[in-house]
């Protein structure tokens, strides 16, 4: 854990946070958050395609169909609670759902980290299983939204295949889908000739990314209100329960204990990248600051720092004690 915790692209986001706090402004290293993360999501796509070329798709398929299922079930319950016990508006449950029943592709990429570091193997189908999670929780926060608009709302709504195509055609979302696909379909000699940039910079560009994150968390952190506490709660206890759960589960299953990590890993943290691009894009005049505050300034971090860690071992300790 040590190793974990002190590894270059931590120190990053820890130093991100300070240099922010400490009043840096980190103008220049901001203005290539987005290049970065378009870098980041296709690197990972590209990846997870090229490695598909070998797996069974009978087996992704099935793993797959178990994780969108728990994915599913935990967006409808969340709703439920921010609905009923926490008194949240229609509108901003949608929004906080569809950020928490989507994924956070760094925290991925953070427990993908830990694994390696712990020497526990993992699917390659994983990387698809991502792209899968990060598209699947904006469309069911939108299909809960396009059903239930009528009884909530007065407003007008669009057409489900409008909205599919939107989520679809998010930057985030198509650029694993491009990925995947480049890297599925490309021959042998295709992967040889792109490998010096997905491969070599892959890991000096998440930590300048994390940097940036760093920077962002301790800003949008800032936007939470002394109302909003009980959220700020939740974007803590929500991730300490479903990543619990889950790589319980998971490991009881039968899963390898990285691949039950990184199970739990997806479905306990929250996107801050194609999220809010969409949640931009349909509820205009919400205040995207608050889930996105929960999502980057309260979960990410719990994630990284603690989440991760704990998912990892109680996923090697139900795997050897079956």
């Amino acid at each position: 854990m040590a190793e974990f915790l002190f590894s270059p692209m931590i120190l990053c986001f820890v130093f991100g946070v300070l240099g922010q706090t400490l009043g840096s402004e980190l103008r220049e290293i901001k203005s290539l958050g987005p290049i970065l993360s378009s870098y980041l999501l296709l690197a990972i796509g590209f990846k997870g395609g090229t490695e598909l070329q070998g797996a069974h798709i009978t087996e992704v398929l099935g793993s797959s169909a178990l994780l969108l299922g728990f994915a599913t079930s935990l967006s409808l319950a969340l709703y439920v609670l921010l609905r009923r016990f926490l008194r949240c508006n229609f509108q901003e449950s949608i929004v906080i759902v569809m950020h928490y029943g989507s994924v956070s592709a760094v925290t991925f990429l953070a427990a993908l980290t830990f694994a390696e570091l712990n020497s526990l193997p993992t699917n390659p189908s994983l990387m698809i299983q991502l792209g899968m999670l990060e598209v699947w929780g904006v469309v069911v926060g939108l299909c809960l939204f396009y059903f239930l608009a009528k009884q909530e709302t007065k407003t007008k709504k669009e057409s489900l295949a409008s909205v599919l195509k939107k989520v679809i055609l998010t930057e985030g979302p198509f650029l694993l889908i491009v990925g995947i696909g480049s890297g599925y379909l490309a021959e042998k000699n295709g992967h040889e000739q792109v490998s010096y940039f997905f491969k070599a910079p892959f890991t000096g560009a998440l930590c300048l990314f994390l940097l940036i994150t760093g920077a962002k968390m301790a800003e949008s952190i800032k936007s939470l209100r002394k109302r909003d506490f009980p959220l700020a709660l939740l974007a803590i206890i929500y991730p300490l329960t479903v990543g619990s759960t889950m790589s319980f589960l998971f490991a009881r299953m039968g899963f390898q204990p990285g691949d039950s990590m990184c199970f739990a890993v997806m479905l306990a943290s929250a996107s801050y990248i194609a999220a809010p691009a969409v949640a931009q894009q349909n509820f205009p005049r919400l205040r995207l600051s608050l889930p996105l505050g929960m999502a980057l300034g309260i979960t990410f971090p719990f994630n990284i720092l603690i989440g991760v860690p704990l998912y990892e071992k109680i996923a090697v300790h139900f795997a050897t004690n079956q």
